[in-house]
């Protein structure tokens, strides 16, 4: 399992915690926004869902365990996949890569 922390500057920007993010194929990735500022977020991925050929490639976060997350399920496809996250009307882009 591998987390990656949404955090939120103080204009409400958002940022990925790490960044970029190397995972093995089978891994689950889950994405968890601040307890403190339950906000929710979205995801959007370039071009292809790294969880595989047909998800979507929007996805909104849920409230769980009193915060916001989202999570998958790295496919079996290498290569390094593009997404934005979006929250408070601010896009930023880090990277997902499937590698190992």
């Amino acid at each position: 399992m591998r987390h990656i922390e949404i955090r939120y500057a103080d204009d409400g920007t958002p940022s990925a915690v790490p960044e970029e993010c190397t995972v093995a194929p089978g891994t689950r990735i889950t994405w968890r926004g601040p307890e403190e500022t339950p906000s929710p977020f979205v995801l959007r991925f370039t071009k292809a869902n790294p969880a595989g050929h047909g998800e979507p490639r929007e996805l909104p976060s849920r409230a769980m365990a009193g915060r916001q997350q989202i999570g998958i399920i790295a496919g079996n496809v290498k290569g390094r996949y593009e997404y934005g996250i979006e929250a408070n009307g601010i896009t930023v882009d880090p990277a997902i890569i499937i590698d190992r």
